[in-house]
């Protein structure tokens, strides 16, 4: 599935912006997760721009959809909570971003073989530059996972799923 960003919309001021550090508007991501909260808000994982270029989660409302294919190693899960999520199959295990983020190996390379599959099936090419690092053709675009990083996004999530 891939997006287009329309709006920027800052939630902690509660206001729309024209720039960011994390998105570029009329820029298309690829989605790697969708949620959906108990409100019905739907926000979507992306891998941000800017100096982390680590996933983080963003309100739908700022995308708009460009290519509605669907991975095919999704899956849909509810937590206890009721919160429903779309994302690879292999992600859903309570835990998994807890364990990204705190470096382990095995869930490190889970996320980057399900995230080469996503933006192979969207047809964009990936290639692998080292042990972190997958590069997007075309534009260079890194999607960097590594634990002292991402410490925001896993505030970011428990902000707007929690």
């Amino acid at each position: 599935m891939k997006v287009k960003c329309v709006n920027i919309y800052n939630e902690a001021t509660k206001e729309f912006k024209s720039d960011s550090n994390s998105l570029t508007i009329g820029k298309d991501y690829v989605v790697l997760e969708i949620y959906c909260n108990i409100k019905g808000e739907v926000s979507y994982r992306i891998v941000r721009d800017g100096e982390w270029k680590a996933p983080a989660i963003f309100l739908a409302s700022q995308f708009e959809i460009v290519s509605e294919k669907v991975s095919s190693s999704w899956g849909i899960s509810v937590d206890k909570d009721g919160f429903i999520t779309i994302s690879p199959k292999q992600w859903s295990r309570p835990g998994f971003w807890e364990d990204c983020y705190d470096g382990d190996p095995k869930s490190l390379e889970i996320y980057k073989q399900e995230t080469r599959i996503m933006y192979e099936e969207e047809g964009i090419g990936t290639r692998r530059l080292g042990p972190d690092l997958v590069v997007q053709a075309g534009d260079e675009q890194m999607i960097e996972l590594q634990p002292h990083r991402l410490q925001h996004a896993q505030d970011l999530h428990r902000h707007l799923l929690g």
